[in-house]
């Protein structure tokens, strides 16, 4: 089956990697898979065929480039489903299933859009302007329309619904993002250099400065908090890293492979004011890392409440630190004990039922 996709470019993260892992399992399945994108995805394979939307300027941001490729897309995307007699359209944000509906409306395909976070929140986190909300409201409303509408957690497609009592979708599915389940052996941890770990995009619903503060607030001298990743916010945390001479403390490593780093992490963190469901969160507890997390509902969803701690309350983080920093052996334990249990929900094939979500 000729199945038709649309994401406008490569980028590092959790987004991009589920999509090039569902755009595989598709190929591997022996489907053919078409893109429209203005540069190439990092995934090649003799199926998959990228129709590249001409970009006359290198800047691919800010609105002259979203109002283009949102202008531009559909009609080439009508064109790929007309002459590759396409029967299938996926996409991964609602922004996308808004470019991919002519397809469904006037070629009678179907449309599935997943749901990897609530796009309006973000908005807000930035602080855009009302203007961009409200017309990123409009297309995700258009986005959703009669789709088959797929969220990775129950309270993202709750979030997302409730705004568009127009636009419904013909079904609404959950489907968790998946864990391998890859224990293995740790090394002893070192007593004296504790390494905390918070990775994915730099960006301010991350909400990195809130454990930078906690520490800072805590004075624990074993304790080091270690952020991967790149965005909007680097800058902004870095400075105040500086300002509070806490570079020792805090090391900022950009953007890199974190499969040759876990087996030095011993506590992945995530501070994240809103969330869809973390990529670093499965990975981490694949490789049998222990996860504390933000206390918000995306969050509960998967994880047990002793790996929860309060965004509202700097304190509790203080508080859970400070137990880290002084009995770290034992928190360590209750943390992986408790999650393995909670996690063991998302141990399934994810990648049939991807195919599944779109074929069927």
């Amino acid at each position: 089956m000729n199945v038709l996709t649309c994401y406008y470019m490569h980028k590092p993260g959790g987004l991009c990697k589920r999509l090039y892992r569902g755009i595989a399992s598709l190929l591997q399945e022996g489907h053919q898979v078409h893109y429209i994108s203005v540069s190439q995805f990092k995934i090649e394979h003799e199926n998959l065929i990228h129709h590249r939307l001409f970009y006359p300027f290198k800047k691919t941001d800010g609105l002259l480039f979203w109002f283009y490729f949102i202008v531009c897309s559909p009609f080439i995307c009508l064109w790929v489903t007309y002459k590759f007699k396409i029967k299938r359209t996926f996409a991964f944000a609602p922004l996308y299933g808004c470019i991919l509906q002519p397809c469904r409306i006037f070629m009678n395909t179907s449309l599935i859009v997943f749901l990897r976070a609530d796009s309006i929140k973000n908005h807000e986190f930035k602080n855009n302007p009302k203007l961009v909300i409200a017309a990123e409201r409009a297309l995700e409303g258009i986005g959703i329309w009669k789709s088959k509408l797929v969220s990775v957690s129950k309270h993202t497609l709750n979030s997302v619904t409730s705004r568009h009592s127009y636009f419904e979708a013909s079904e609404e599915i959950v489907l968790y993002n998946d864990i391998e389940f890859l224990f293995r052996d740790r090394k002893p941890i070192d007593l004296n250099h504790i390494n905390l770990a918070c990775v994915g995009i730099l960006e301010p619903r991350k909400n990195h400065i809130f454990v930078i503060k906690a520490l800072k607030q805590a004075k624990l001298n074993n304790i080091f908090f270690n952020i991967f990743g790149d965005g909007s916010s680097a800058s902004e945390i870095m400075d105040y890293v500086e300002s509070e001479a806490m570079q020792k403390q805090i090391i900022i490593h950009g953007w890199v492979d974190m499969k040759s780093y876990w087996d030095s992490i011993d506590v992945l963190i995530l501070p994240s004011l809103h969330e869809g469901v973390s990529n670093s969160l499965l990975e981490a507890a694949s490789f049998g890392v222990p996860v504390l997390a933000s206390d918000i509902p995306e969050h509960r969803e998967i994880l047990p409440p002793n790996n929860l701690f309060s965004i509202i309350c700097i304190d509790n983080l203080v508080e859970v630190l400070n137990d880290l920093s002084s009995k770290p052996e034992k928190v360590l334990q209750k943390l992986i004990s408790d999650q393995q249990g909670k996690l063991s929900m998302l141990r399934f094939d994810w990648d049939e039922a991807f195919v599944n979500m779109i074929i069927d």
